[in-house]
């Protein structure tokens, strides 16, 4: 992997591990995830319009009816993954369901890169795999908890479940920006458009109201609004200079801080068997990465 791919994911897994600690106290609400989406539209809009202005070639009317498709598939996926992610935070602790997501969803998407864009599989590659699942399985076990009690269950089925719209996403965005050379920024910002309008209804629906959420919740809409499309932006720029089945798995790098961050500071306890973990993870990362 180049040396600049890897030094976009590292930057990317800090701002990911930070924006999902904040995302922790959330509530988990459908209502928080369109205010983050609109949030995030409103600030990224002069970023989008200076890049245009700039640079006409990047236009959005220059892209394909498939890169329309695309931007569009990829809005209604990226829509029911955070409602998944915050839900899932609302019924397990963050040093679960995030490594359980964080490691379902790469996995998923490095083998079928493999399988969909011809990219090589090696035995670095296998071993990246086994030593990623081994860190997963450590960081969802706990002995308090039993692996048949139904609230436990829910919580590792909501980390699976987002992992699954981790690898869809992963695989739609990596074709749009590798296949179709789209602009990462202005395709992440499309995305974000249109998943505003995909969410306004089920906000609209709901008893919360979306003033009040932003306005209790401003500074941590903030947050997300920054840092989780800076964060998916280098992420997509890393895509396009290295294979999609080595930057997916990569990514978990983020998983060191956001275990550190969820035993450590939110008190959910077995920092040190987390920290172990995600080391575990971090070898895979480096195997796959080789």
């Amino acid at each position: 992997m180049p040396a600049l791919a890897l030094l976009l994911i590292i930057i990317a897994a800090i701002f990911h591990a930070t924006w999902n600690f904040v995302a922790k106290k959330s509530g988990g609400t459908t209502v928080y995830a369109f205010s983050t989406a609109l949030v995030t539209v409103i600030l990224w809009t002069p970023v989008a319009v200076l890049l245009t202005s700039r640079s006409p070639e990047l236009s959005i009317a220059t892209w394909t009816s498939m890169g329309w498709l695309m931007v569009t598939l990829s809005a209604l996926i990226h829509a029911i993954y955070y409602v998944v992610l915050l839900h899932g935070y609302k019924v397990a602790p963050l040093s679960v369901v995030y490594p359980i997501a964080r490691g379902t969803g790469p996995l998923l998407s490095s083998f079928s890169a493999i399988i969909l864009f011809g990219e090589p599989l090696t035995v670095f590659t296998g071993l990246g795999v086994l030593f990623i699942v081994l860190g997963i399985m450590l960081l969802s076990w706990s002995k308090e908890i039993s692996i048949f009690d139904a609230p436990s269950l829910r919580g590792v089925a909501w980390g699976v479940l987002t992992g699954i719209t981790i690898s869809l996403y992963t695989l739609t965005d990596a074709y749009a920006v590798k296949s179709l050379e789209m602009n990462p920024v202005l395709y992440d910002y499309i995305s974000n458009l249109i998943r505003v309008f995909i969410l306004l209804p089920f906000a609209l629906k709901s008893s919360i109201s979306i003033f009040d959420t932003i306005k209790v919740n401003k500074k941590g809409i903030l947050t997300i609004a920054i840092l989780a499309p800076t964060a998916y932006i280098l992420v997509l720029m890393a895509m396009q200079i290295a294979p999609v089945s080595h930057v997916a798995p990569a990514r978990e790098i983020s998983m060191l801080f956001g275990a550190f961050l969820g035993g450590k500071i939110l008190k959910e306890g077995h920092l040190v068997q987390r920290m172990f973990a995600a080391g575990l993870i971090g070898v895979g990362v480096v195997f796959l990465v080789y």
